[in-house]
């Protein structure tokens, strides 16, 4: 590819065909053999779910699942392996009929795909090897591409199916309870839906754990796939010699991606639904024949089941129908900029003087770090004393006595304040400069970028290559500190929320009603997390740091085009 780089056409068919996917697999395969161990035990569960005494009711539900995960792996399987018999029948019948010499318009032999190599392909055993290369990586694509996929899907629709067994079981629990023995069986069951859900939101844990970082270093090529996809098959639609085949390839190729990103995104969508509707059924039970004391128990899971479970990109973006419609809307931006630099590769440009940026860069490097590294250390400091208050509540035993129990949750609770005054200071000192910062990040972005390009179109780009580092040091470190500060950002409200979580996961059903009140109020409060802002407008986290890269796409993408125009008038 880097031997090609001029040529766009060459460069998106090679990134597309090849480079594309057999990265995403590699990926794929590393990611499932280094989480293997939690793999095996979602496995064992799954199992384990299979072989308990269930009734009819609730296999009925796990057998539509099962159909249901069958229909969208055969459905992975069969795109995948379909893709892979168009590309085969496209890459070989060229080298094929240059072999039976039907096609005599060509000097060298065709290979399986288009690309540039350092040697001599040509010759034998050169061509044979690169042949073979290229077929089995696209076979290696394609079968990792398949079973991870399809993997995942079993996964999720069993978790599903578990949640909607919960959510019956949930329906059912209230019985009018006259004497202790009504009583302590209430509890009994209500112990076991409480320890049940906890077991799910594990399982859901590990499966987001496993894939999350798969998924964001699969998505970002995707993106990019989808618009060089839509830009080759605009550029074979408008050729005057375009193979049907080729285009029917490319039309399967570009389905395969859209179905893949869709299955992530609606399987995503069902587990949250299923997963909200657990608070639903809690409260469409009837927990009004119930004493006050044993409903108060629901609402503790109202409260619980009110945070879904959710698959993400990398932390960064939750899986969701709505995601999907802002991958299409960004995929088409992008193709709408491709198409507006389409060959203006190799045409002269001016040399923009980065000399005093340069130093000026170099000045305000010991601000730019010092600023940093505080800040850090005040939010990772924040981030560890929240941790040991996690620790703190974990430690409450019901077996504590009166007062005792009292003094202890006061504590907790004057800790909390005290850690959501220090958010609250921290926040109201950083909180004006990120707001100016922000902004002139998202046009610094915007314009690196587009001196990048302007420097990549000249004709003596051998000579500009210091000046394409130096605009590539300093955009990364751009990128980079507004990474960290939404990475500490969210880690600080990952951490705040989950004072929340682990207040839930304490026993607080087998304590008494005064005490049990005093846990909810302090969950009520935790509901709110510690947060970071620009300003007060803007919430600093992964899915912000994803709308300044997009927002400063988008101005690139302009600024490219009124530079097209200018020079089309020109």
């Amino acid at each position: 590819m880097l031997l090609s780089w001029r040529d766009l056409n060459t460069v998106t068919k090679i990134l597309n065909n090849c480079n594309i996917p057999t990265t995403i697999a590699m990926v794929k395969i590393i990611s499932i053999w280094y989480h293997k161990h939690d793999l095996k035990y979602l496995v064992r569960e799954v199992f384990t779910d299979w072989k308990v005494q269930n009734s009819e009711k609730k296999l009925a539900l796990m057998w539509r699942n099962a159909r249901m995960s069958r229909f969208f792996s055969m459905g992975c399987i069969f795109l995948t392996e379909g893709t892979l018999l168009m590309q085969c029948m496209v890459g070989l019948l060229e080298p094929i009929s240059y072999a039976l010499g039907k096609k005599t318009n060509g000097t060298e032999w065709p290979l399986y795909m288009i690309g540039s190599f350092p040697y001599d392909t040509q010759v034998s055993p050169n061509y044979q090897i690169s042949m073979f290369g290229q077929l089995l990586s696209n076979v290696f694509a394609s079968i990792a591409f398949s079973t991870s996929d399809s993997f995942f899907v079993v996964l999720m629709l069993h978790l599903i199916s578990q949640l909607s067994i919960l959510k019956l079981e949930l329906l059912k629990l209230p019985k009018k309870i006259n004497n202790i023995n009504d009583k302590v069986e209430f509890i009994d069951r209500f112990s076991l839906i409480h320890m049940r859900y906890n077991q799910l939101w594990r399982f859901s844990m590990t499966i987001e754990e496993t894939f999350s970082t798969m998924f964001l270093i699969q998505m970002v090529p995707c993106i990019f796939v989808l618009c060089t996809q839509g830009y080759q098959l605009i550029m074979i639609t408008a050729a005057d010699n375009t193979s049907p085949l080729e285009l029917l390839f490319m039309i399967y190729f570009l389905v395969l991606f859209l179905f893949t990103i869709f299955l992530y995104c609606y399987i995503s969508e069902l587990l949250r639904q299923e997963s909200v509707e657990i608070s639903h059924a809690a409260y469409n039970c009837d927990w009004f024949i119930l004493p006050a004391k044993q409903a108060q128990l629901l609402v503790f899971m109202i409260n619980r089941a009110q945070h879904p479970f959710l698959i993400t990109v990398g932390k960064f973006a939750n899986f969701s129908l709505q995601l999907y419609c802002q991958i299409l809307k960004t995929s088409a931006g992008y193709l709408s900029m491709l198409l507006a630099v389409k060959n203006k590769m190799s045409f002269e440009t001016y040399r923009l003087i980065w000399i005093m940026q340069f130093f000026a860069a170099i000045i305000s490097a010991a601000a730019f770090t010092s600023f940093d590294g505080f800040f850090i250390f005040s939010i990772l400091h924040l981030c560890a004393q929240l941790l040991n208050l996690q620790l703190s509540i974990r430690n409450i035993s019901r077996k504590s006595k009166q007062r005792s129990f009292v003094k202890l949750i006061t504590v907790l609770v004057n800790r909390h304040i005290h850690l959501q005054k220090l958010s609250y200071c921290i926040e109201g000192s950083f909180n004006p400069i990120f707001l100016v910062q922000m902004n002139l990040n998202i046009i610094t972005i915007c314009l690196q970028g587009y001196q990048l390009v302007m420097i990549l179109r000249m004709k003596n780009f051998k000579d500009s290559i210091s000046t394409a580092v130096f605009v590539i040091v300093f955009t990364s470190a751009c990128i980079l500190s507004l990474f960290t500060y939404c990475f500490v950002a969210e880690k600080l409200r990952s951490e705040s929320s989950n004072i929340f979580h682990v207040i839930y996961d304490i026993p607080w059903y087998e304590m008494k009603p005064s005490e049990s009140k005093m846990i909810l109020n302090i969950m009520q409060a935790a509901m709110k997390p510690f947060t970071l802002t620009a300003g007060k407008l803007l919430e600093l986290s992964f899915n912000y740091f994803t709308k300044v890269l997009n927002c400063s796409a988008g101005y690139l993408s302009i600024l490219l085009a009124i530079q097209k125009n200018k020079n089309d008038t020109q």
